[in-house]
């Protein structure tokens, strides 16, 4: 039997990879979400968001909050949120 674990799985100091994260901020920044927006949903400063996504390997409590962005907004239009247009 195999089984592949959920990011529900892990506890929130456990560290994992940041390939998902990367891509889910990736997708919302081609809709038009800035980094700086998405940081401010996490709550992190920008720069330190940046910096973690940057690395190989991020906590599962950053990687579960990127997921719940991604989650939130995914669907909406930026413009909506106050978010300007590029």
């Amino acid at each position: 039997m195999a089984y592949w674990p959920q990011l529900s799985d892990f506890p929130d100091v456990a560290i994992i990879d940041a390939a998902g994260s990367r891509r889910r901020v990736q997708a919302l920044a081609v809709l038009g979400w800035t980094h700086a927006h998405v940081a401010q949903r996490i709550g992190k400063p920008e720069t330190a968001f940046r910096t973690a996504l940057r690395k190989p390997r991020v906590s599962a409590r950053l990687a579960k909050a990127v997921a719940r962005v991604y989650d939130d907004l995914w669907d909406q239009r930026p413009e909506d949120h106050g978010v300007p247009r590029w």
